[in-house]
């Protein structure tokens, strides 16, 4: 979700929502859910996702002991370069902040 965009850099700040990872690690599994913290540029099509603290909690832990409790937080930190579907055009988000 776009919660601030700067026409003039191009740069817009918001939040990957929905997310529901389930990950294993040996014998480890868990899950998180929440949200992430993300910008977007649009002269390079760049979504860079990064998570700040409290996000992503971890709401379900087996095998997992103290390395990943329910309630641990997990970081997400990613960048992915997108393009229109068929093309190599990047999306451009346009618009002001309120």
């Amino acid at each position: 979700m776009a919660r601030d965009h700067t026409a003039a850099t191009g740069v817009t700040k918001g939040h990957v929502g929905g997310i529901d990872l389930e990950l294993t690690w040996g014998a480890c599994v868990f899950r998180a859910r929440g949200t992430s913290s993300s910008t977007y540029t649009n002269a390079t099509g760049r979504l860079s996702v990064a998570g700040v603290p409290g996000e992503l909690p971890v709401v379900a832990s087996t095998n997992c002991g103290v390395a990943m409790p329910v309630g641990a937080g997990l970081l997400l930190k990613a960048d992915y370069l997108l393009k229109k579907t068929g093309t190599t055009t990047v999306p451009t988000i346009v618009g002001s902040a309120p």
